[in-house]
């Protein structure tokens, strides 16, 4: 069997390079956080492009890191997706690398922001997203734990009492995540993200007031001394589906790939992002062999802006 992460690899760069001395990357095969087993595919369907090849050329060298296999009914300390996924972004982050992580869905925050935040105790996240992604078990239509990550990480339903979560621990405050593209939420989500006083940026707002305001506004919240680490949960429905297609929910009236690549350019300058994941791209959701492409060279745009 394939191995489930695989984290490609860290290298010396040139005197030129990024600020940080090293990449790596994790592409996690994520899917049982929704029904769509297309969205495994993803994070390969990036790499198979050039995606390393081009950022290698411009920063690193690349070795291989051997995950764990992780494709398993039942969800065990021993085997279970989320754990190994936490375990091997660990190890990655604390060896001081800017790290990006390839999904699956958008559920594998549940292991990557727990991973990162024991490292980086102060860290911040931007939230790139359509959907609100902080339904609990009681508010969610739909059940799929994809639409549960953020209650999950602010510890607003009891995950580690769950059979083989034992392991995991909430760790993020309402004042640590801002929301960027949102434009679809639950009317639960509605009320939990008001009740807690969580910013939220709408695709909306991206549109009237410009996303260079919308991103400095959205940092100068979240980060108003530049000192603290930044992730970006960025997940491609926030795109409009005009320009990524292969993604399980379409949501119109999104992103478009400059605004996106305006975002990634303003966090980038910042030189406070220690990791980027990237979600939700399910080439399986395609209808033409087009869209898979067209998603896929926005999204290799958008990434090669952030890094």
């Amino acid at each position: 069997m394939r191995n489930q992460f695989n984290a490609l690899e860290k290298i010396k760069p040139s005197p030129s390079s990024h600020y940080f001395p090293e990449l790596n990357i994790i592409t996690a095969e994520i899917h049982q956080g929704q029904s769509k087993q297309g969205v495994r595919k993803g994070g390969n369907e990036l790499l198979k492009n050039y995606l390393i090849k081009n950022l290698a050329s411009k920063y690193f060298d690349i070795k291989n890191y051997n995950g764990s296999e992780a494709r398993f009914p039942k969800l065990t300390r021993k085997n279970h997706p989320y754990f190994h996924l936490f375990k091997t972004t660990k190890k990655v982050v604390n060896e001081l690398s800017q790290t990006l992580i390839l999904g699956g869905d958008h559920s594998l925050s549940l292991a990557t922001l727990p991973a990162i935040q024991s490292h980086y105790s102060n860290l911040k996240v931007l939230w790139v997203d359509a959907h609100g992604d902080i339904n609990t078990p009681h508010t969610s239509p739909s059940g799929h734990l994809h639409g549960m990550p953020v209650a999950g990480l602010l510890g607003l339903f009891p995950l580690a009492k769950e059979p083989g979560w034992e392991w995991f621990r909430p760790c993020l405050n309402p004042e640590d995540i801002v929301y960027v593209g949102v434009r679809d939420l639950d009317w639960g989500e509605k009320r939990i993200i008001e009740s807690h006083g969580i910013r939220v940026y709408t695709a909306e707002d991206v549109k009237t007031l410009g996303m260079t305001s919308v991103i400095t506004a959205a940092l100068n919240e979240l980060n108003p001394d530049g000192m603290h680490p930044l992730h970006v949960s960025f997940d491609v429905d926030s795109l409009d589906p005009r320009f990524a297609p292969a993604t399980g929910l379409h949501v119109p009236n999104g992103l478009t790939l400059q605004e996106a690549i305006d975002l990634a350019s303003y966090v980038k300058s910042t030189q406070n992002l220690v990791s980027l994941e990237v979600v939700e791209f399910n080439p399986d959701s395609a209808k033409f062999p087009f869209e898979v492409s067209l998603t896929r060279s926005c999204l290799e745009r958008i990434i090669q802006n952030f890094l």
